[in-house]
């Protein structure tokens, strides 16, 4: 019998959580490891957990500029009414004796060059988060040059029902720009996050009962890096729009936590729009998807440049883990996809998959093309291709792919032989690609003696 599934991401929980602590390409400066505290002494299954803003400050992720930082020292806003005289503010000179956040925002703004927003330890213990209240107020757009950093704190925002759907009410994570170590317990639009921005271990929990539905309005995507460390949570997820730019997401958890495998509502995980004509590159996130949803989508047609990258990725109990339509790109190496209702989708996408391990899925692939047949175990395995190209075999205890075997090229008889001699007692399934691309559905399975 295999492990029950929360058995089985632990492991993967835990080679996840060791690369994004260690292994993300883009951090500058390594933060020293911290040891695992209790926050108030909450303990799951015996492991202790971070506080979220300790959790944050162990990624390796760059530090922000200290000098002249804004240090945010209140919890309260600015008061609804005509005049917004802090829209104006160029110095912490101009805000009174506290900075709040929404002062902090617009002073970053109307200063040229670099800043960094920091919020106080007393104002907001990171073993006891703060929650900064925000009302129906426009925050400034244009952001570039800006580190928001509340890692070794406790920052949750929170907008009321009043900012929900308002879209002046976020801020933008513009060109060389960091997010980082926030908790988010509802985002009133879309958080964009443009070419050279990154946002990283902050934590979308969306658990507001205003923020109910199906909208993506966590965050979106222009040609940014989201990750490593954040996680994501209820209803909405990641929002792909980016024309001709390059995003990535990497080292992110989708509807789980990262220190205690705990699973939450997650009903899409990400979205390419149809204006995406950049690469999009998805690598070691992992998705929890046991409450229902996508784990990673492209719904509409897209045009010959958009290109989409999945490799090194978990993707579980979603009722489709990858669904393309009209798309170029790469499924693997490397993926893990198992317990969803359909592991990859296609329609009309030319996607090569590759040495994926696929199990214990509704069904492995859905709407590829012609796979080989005549396929036979003498010594390897053998058989028959559609086309010029490359199989490749699997052995798997039913009719998937668990285990990648080896490859071979189809010749021009075309005909193919794998020079493997696949386990006993399971089957052996085999795929094809073509050599322009595109990947077949699994041939029927053949059982070792």
């Amino acid at each position: 019998m295999r492990p029950a599934l929360s058995q089985r991401l632990w492991p993967v929980l835990l080679w996840a959580v060791s690369f994004v602590l260690t292994a993300c390409p883009w951090g500058v400066e390594l933060f020293p490891r911290f040891a695992p505290t209790s926050d108030a002494g909450v303990v799951d299954a015996g492991r202790p957990i971070m506080p979220w803003g300790t959790w944050a400050a162990s990624l390796p992720v760059a530090a922000c500029p200290s000098v002249g930082a804004l240090v945010v020292n209140t919890v309260a806003d600015e008061p609804v009414s005509a005049m917004h005289p802090w829209e104006a503010f160029t110095s912490t000179a101009e805000t009174g004796p506290s900075l709040s956040f929404r002062e902090a925002m617009w002073v970053a703004a109307n200063h040229p060059g670099p800043d960094t927003i920091s919020f106080d330890a007393a104002t907001f213990p990171v073993d006891a988060p703060a929650t900064l209240e925000l009302a129906n107020l426009p925050m400034p757009q244009n952001l570039s040059d800006l580190c928001l950093d509340a890692r070794g704190r406790g920052v949750v925002m929170h907008w009321g029902a009043e900012s929900v759907g308002a879209p002046t009410n976020a801020w933008r994570v513009g060109p060389r720009s960091l997010m980082v170590g926030l908790v988010f317990a509802t985002v009133p639009y879309h958080f964009e996050i443009v070419a050279g921005g990154q946002v990283a271990g902050c934590r979308f929990r969306v658990d507001d009962p205003q923020a109910a539905g199906d909208g993506f309005f966590s965050l979106d995507l222009s040609g940014g890096i989201i990750g490593p460390g954040n996680v994501f949570a209820g209803p909405g997820g990641l929002s792909i729009s980016a024309p001709s730019l390059r995003s990535e997401i990497v080292g992110n958890f989708f509807g789980i936590d990262p220190q205690t495998a705990a699973t939450f509502r997650l009903n899409r995980g990400a979205m390419l729009w149809s204006g995406v004509r950049g690469e999009v590159v998805f690598r070691k996130n992992l998705f929890s998807l046991s409450h229902a949803g996508v784990g990673i989508e492209a719904p509409f047609p897209s045009p010959p440049e958009a290109r989409l990258v999945v490799e090194e990725n978990t993707l579980t109990g979603a009722s489709k883990a990858i669904s393309t339509v009209m798309l170029r790109g790469r499924i693997g190496p490397d993926n893990l996809l198992s317990d969803n209702g359909v592991a990859i989708e296609l329609t009309q996408s030319t996607m090569t998959i590759t040495r994926n391990s696929l199990f214990n899925n509704g069904a492995a692939l859905v709407g590829a093309g012609p796979a080989p047949t005549g396929v036979f175990i003498d010594g390897g395995i053998g058989g028959l291709c559609p086309a010029a190209g490359l199989v490749e075999a699997f052995s798997d205890a039913s009719d998937e792919a668990e285990q990648f075997l080896g490859d071979a090229p189809c010749d021009q008889s075309l005909a193919f032989f794998v020079s493997v001699a696949p386990p006993r007692g399971r089957n052996v399934t085999t795929a094809f690609t073509a050599l322009d691309g595109g990947t077949s559905l699994l041939s029927a399975p053949v059982a070792v003696p």
